[in-house]
C-alpha cells in the first residue's frame, strides 16, 4: 500500500543513500523509496535513524528553485527551502534546525538554512543527503496525487551511487568483524 501524502503536510523521511542505521535486510528499500512510508523503515539494533522533516515548497519557493538549471544548484535550493529539521544529526542524538528567519509572501515567518549550516550538513552527512532530500522536495511539488491520495515517488538519480557506497561500507564492516584486515584482497 502506498503512502497517503497530501503533499502539504511535512513528510518525515530517512535518507536511504546515507543512513547507516537502516536495517537493509528488514527494510524494503525499493518500496520505501517509492512510497516514503516511514512505517517501512527498520533501524538496526542499538542504532538511531536520522529522520528529516521535509516541508512542502510554497509556490514562490518552487518558482525560485525551478529557475535553477537541473542538477546540484536546484537540489541545494530545494533542500534549503524545504527541510525543516534533521533528527539525530550527531552522535548525541541532537536535532539540527535551520536558523535564518524568512518572511513568506503570506506574511508568516519560517526558517531556512544558512550557507554555514548547509556547509556543516555537507561536511557531516555528505552531498547525497542534500541531493536525495532536495530531489524529494522538488518532486513533491511536481507530482500529482492519484485517486485516494497515494503518491509514488521516483528514485533520485544520485541514489544509486549512495547505495553502492553503503554496500561497500557494510562489506568492509563485515570483513573487519570477521578479522579480515580492511585492505586485504582475495587472491
Amino acid at each position: 500500500m502506498a503512502n497517503v501524502d497530501d503533499l502539504i503536510t511535512p513528510l518525515r523521511v530517512v535518507c536511504v543513500s546515507t543512513d547507516m542505521a537502516i536495517d537493509r535486510v528488514e527494510t524494503p528499500i525499493e518500496e520505501y523509496i517509492e512510497t516514503r512510508d516511514e512505517g517501512l523503515v527498520v533501524a538496526l539494533p542499538g542504532r538511531r535513524l536520522r529522520w528529516a522533516t521535509v516541508g512542502a515548497l510554497s509556490l514562490d519557493d518552487f518558482m525560485v528553485v525551478d529557475s535553477y538549471p537541473p542538477g546540484a544548484q536546484k537540489l541545494r535550493a530545494a533542500f534549503m527551502n524545504s527541510v525543516r529539521s534533521i533528527e539525530n544529526y550527531d552522535e548525541h542524538g541532537d536535532a539540527l534546525r535551520p536558523s535564518r528567519p524568512f518572511q513568506q509572501a503570506d506574511g508568516t515567518e519560517r526558517f531556512i538554512w544558512t550557507l554555514d549550516e548547509l556547509r556543516r550538513i555537507f561536511l557531516r552527512l555528505g552531498a547525497h543527503f542534500i541531493y536525495e532530500l532536495g530531489y524529494l522536495a522538488h518532486e513533491r511539488a511536481m507530482v500529482e496525487k492519484t485517486e485516494g491520495g497515494c503518491v509514488y515517488y521516483t528514485r533520485p538519480p544520485s541514489l544509486q551511487h549512495g547505495l553502492e557506497q553503503i554496500a561497500r561500507q557494510h562489506a568492509a564492516q563485515s570483513r573487519m568483524s570477521d578479522g579480515t584486515p580492511p585492505n586485504a584482497r582475495s587472491a
